[in-house]
Order: structure tokens, then sequence, then C-alpha cells
């Protein structure tokens, strides 16, 4: 419970109630009940009996007043609270709607001739989606028992509410041959219009083709001495994929509110409307950020699946990405530019291992299967492309680090003596003998924020990632386990 702040003698303003705005005297704190007792406010009418001393009948007194509905005065007004808030009990009210629409049409072929075996796919989505909310905000509930919005007071922002719509529209097709399941082939495409994005072709809608081959070795002629293969496969692809992650609205200009307020004039007197800036400028050319991934690999499964092994080489190039804008702007020119703006560029290359066995024995007369599989991942992002502060140093800028890379200072050993303390530049406060000593990277003296810091530190995202999974069941008895780690 909140403790009390207000004592006897303080000068006190009322906030709600028959003596809103009222100020008296506090003649009584009553700190377990968080109550007040306000000299001529709150006045209750009560019957007292007679007495040896007085002749009884209706007097006039002052009612307690919970702390809540009170505030320290100071010239007639409120200063600072007196009790945890001046708000008291709070009540909300409120309703959020959501309401999404999907319509799907496809059609699929397929078909066999002898060898050749052909699938053919095509599709259309659109997606509408609406959403409203609105709420209400009263304090000062007299009651927690009625809780209604019409028994408090407004709040100091009321009312709020917002709506939102969107749709998108895509067509999906896919085409799939295999001969004689040896040799494979399949082509992908999205032809996707996201309302995120201004104009119609050129902008709006992106085209997002893939491709793939394979060959199953495994099931040439020549394999046929190799029984102990089940599946050996060699594979390939490339594909475009599109990103629309971007707040809406963006090839528009927007507007924003301002907090406060402005007098507008009108014919018929002042009228006080809520001031709005402009906090956005719009980007017609926005567009889809993109992804070009390429990816080799094969899978093997021998001695009739008791090992498998899967191994990927891929390289993934995302371009065009929706980047927020600003960096290489000066001050003077006032925020006057696109929010957002297709720039930015990095890549990512690596591998993935998986390797895994299977099988069973006997154990009381009962199978005992078991499984173990072991995976590892290298992968390495590095900035290709981004706006960086043009006159920020070399080791400031992000353009060839690794993504996610930490922005720090580098140390050059520790201080080993007083003398080394006074030939050298430090950080805020003297350091001591012993404190880390630090690299003046711009030989201005001393170790700043702004010009010796630089992106040396690793990312917080492990380029080597690597698990073990462990798996057994027998009797009814199952058991799994999964250990991660990773490093760099």
């Amino acid at each position: 419970m909140p403790k009390l702040k207000i004592k006897k003698g303080d000068q006190v303003v009322i906030l709600s109630g028959d003596d809103k705005g009222k100020t008296g005297e506090v003649v009584k704190a009553m700190p377990k009940e968080n109550k007040v007792v306000v000299q001529g406010v709150n006045l209750v009418k009560r019957h007292t009996k007679p007495s040896q001393t007085t002749p009884g009948g209706i007097v006039t007194k002052e009612a307690p007043i919970h702390v809540s509905n009170v505030a320290l005065a100071k010239d007639g007004k409120p200063t600072k609270v007196g009790y945890k808030t001046v708000d008291g009990n709070k009540v909300y009210d409120g309703q959020s709607n959501y309401q999404q629409m999907v319509g799907q049409a496809g059609i699929n072929y397929a078909n066999k001739f002898g060898n050749h075996a052909v699938e053919l796919l095509a599709l259309a989505e659109v997606r509408d989606t609406r959403t409203y909310k609105f709420s209400a905000y009263a304090k000062n509930l007299p009651f927690t028992s009625l809780p209604e919005l019409s028994y408090a007071l407004p709040n100091t922002s009321p009312i709020s509410g917002d709506s939102g719509a969107s749709r998108s529209v895509g067509y999906v097709f896919r085409a799939k041959y295999d001969y004689d399941e040896r040799y494979l082939a399949e082509f992908t495409g999205r032809y996707d219009g996201s309302y995120k994005f201004a104009g119609m072709r050129k902008t709006r809608w992106g085209f997002f083709p893939s491709g793939s081959v394979a060959w199953r070795i495994s099931n040439e002629d020549f394999m046929d001495s190799a029984s102990f293969v089940k599946d050996l496969k060699l594979r390939a692809s490339v594909g475009l994929l599109g990103n629309d992650y971007v707040t809406e609205y963006m090839f528009l200009n927007s507007y924003a509110p301002w907090g406060g307020k402005v007098a507008y004039p009108a014919p018929s007197g002042t009228l006080i409307n809520s001031a709005y800036y402009d906090n956005g400028l719009a980007n017609t050319d926005l567009t889809w950020e993109k992804t070009l991934s390429y990816n080799v690999g094969f899978d093997a499964n021998l001695w009739d699946s008791k090992l498998e092994v899967e191994v990927d080489a891929f390289y993934n190039w995302t371009y065009d990405i929706l980047t927020g804008n600003g960096a290489d702007y000066p001050a003077s020119m006032g925020g006057y530019y696109p929010t957002y703006i297709n720039y930015d560029q990095i890549d990512s290359k690596g591998v993935d291992v998986m390797i895994s066995h299977r099988n069973h024995f006997m154990l009381g007369g009962k199978p005992f299967y078991y499984g173990v599989s072991g995976t590892l991942t290298y992968s390495k992002t590095r900035w290709l492309v981004h706006k960086d502060e043009p006159n920020s140093p070399e080791y400031q800028k992000l353009v060839g680090t690794t993504v996610g890379s930490l922005m720090c200072w580098i140390s050059d050993g520790l201080y080993r003596s007083e003398e080394e303390i006074d030939n050298s530049a430090w950080f805020g406060s003297r350091p001591c003998v012993g404190d880390i000593k630090y690299r003046d990277l711009n030989g201005d003296g001393e170790i700043s924020w702004a010009q010796d810091k630089g992106y040396f530190g690793r990312s917080n995202r492990p380029e080597l990632t690597f698990g073990l999974n462990l798996n057994f069941a027998w009797n009814g008895i199952d058991l799994n386990a999964q250990f991660t780690g990773g490093s760099l």
C-alpha cells in the first residue's frame, strides 16, 4: 500500500466530487486508512445524543477523504501528488475488431508418359485485412465495485482509436518434371502485389522465380552393384525472394500529432484544434526488397537408412533492402527526404552438414530403437552497401563488417604505472594502475565515445552453430534429448 504523504497542517486542493477545486487545511491525517480530514470540506450532518454538557441534536462535521482525491496546493492549485497518483482508481473500456478475408483458386495437373512425369500447378490468392479499435480511459472512480466510465472522470488522454486496412494479391505457378526418377527439375514463380508500394508494374508488383535440378545417382544402372546405397542425389537450386517488410503508406506524405494545441480563428470565435507536423516525405519509387539465393548439395541414405548424410553449400545476396534514410543528410535539410529507400545490401555464405544414424536391436525380448543425429552450420554475413555517415572514420563504417558487429573500444593492455597513465589518453576520470588501457584511435589525446569506438566486437550471433539429438524407444518408454551450441 502506498504511504500517506500529506500531513496535518498542509494546504490541499480537492480533485473530484462536489467539492472539486476547493482548498483547505488538513486538520487530521489518518495514515492507516490513507485518509485525511480537510477543514470545511466534505461536510456531513450527524445526530448527537444529549449529554451533561451538550443538549444534543444535528451537527455538521468534516468526513474523511481518501488521499487519492486530494493533492498538495499552492495558490489554490495542485502542485505535487499527495498519494501515489492523483488519478485514484482507474477504469478502461475498449473494443478491438480484426477481420481477414482470404480467397484462393487453383488448378493442378499431373500425368505420366512412360518414363516422363509432369506436374503443373497454378494458384491465385487474395488477402484483405481490416482492423478497428477504440478505447476510453477514466480516473477517480469512487467505487471499484462499479467499474463504469460514467461514474469516473475523464483521464488526461480519455479516448484513443485507430483503424487499418491491408490487401495483397499473389499468383503462383509450379512446373515439375522427372525422367525415370533419375533426372529431376522444378520451376516455380510468384507474381505478388503489395499495398505498401505505389505505382503498378514498376514498384507494386514483383516477380520472384526459382528453379532447381537434381540427379538421383542411386537409380542409375551403374549403381546396381552398390546395394548398400539406398538413395544418393546431387542437387542445385537458385531462387529470388521478395520482402515488403516496411511501414505502410511510405509512398504518401505523412503527418503526426504534435502533442500540443494550436489556436485557429474562425468566424464564430476561436477554435482549439490538434496540431500536426510533416513527419515523412513520400517515396513513390519504393519497391520490394530482394534476396537471390544459390544452393548446391547432396543427400546420401546408406545401409537401409542406418546412415544418412546431407551437405549444403549456400550463398545469399540481399539487395534493395528497405532502409531507414537520413544518416548522410545534414540537419539543415530539415528532414526533407524520404523516410525509407531501397539501398542497403548484405550477403551470407556458408555450409550446412547433417549426419544421422538410426538402428534397433533386441533387448529383453523387445526391440530397442535408437537414433543419433548431429548438425553443423557455418555462416558469415557481411555488409556490402550501407549509407554510412560520410564524415565518420573508416572503423565506424558498417560496409565490410560482419552484420551484427558490436561497436566498442580496442583494449591496449593494462596500465602498469602512474607514469604510463600520465602519458596516456583515458575516458572520464583518471584510471588506476591495473585498469584497462584503451587505444586512442584518432590521436586527440583523449578516449571518447564519438571518435574512438568502432565496429570491432564480434556479433552476438555465432558464425558456427552445432547440435546433437539423441532419442530411443523401448517397451513403451521413450527419451529425446537435444544439445545445441555456438562459437566464433
